[in-house]
């Protein structure tokens, strides 16, 4: 049995982080996209499950360019504290 998280905590991650992301330095809400997946470690045959604020389409965008860059990186820069 596969653990998975539901979607009510799923929106709650996902307030938290915009809470994080946008009101807590004071950007415009959605101003940053992001998308949260949540996924049994323990098994390859669980279920994926992610929360987003912007389209479908521009996360599974993100998503890709996110995995091409770790599959061709060993490295890449992280973003300074702003």
């Amino acid at each position: 049995m596969s653990i998975q998280v539901g979607s009510i905590e799923m929106r709650e991650l996902a307030d938290f982080v915009s809470y994080l992301i946008h009101e807590e330095k004071g950007r415009k809400k959605n101003s940053v996209g992001f998308a949260l997946l949540t996924f049994d470690v323990n098994t390859d045959k669980g279920m994926t499950n992610y929360v987003c604020n912007c389209e479908r389409k521009d996360m599974i965008k993100a998503l890709k360019e996110f995995i091409h860059r770790n599959e061709t990186e060993a490295e890449f820069p992280i973003p300074n504290e702003n």
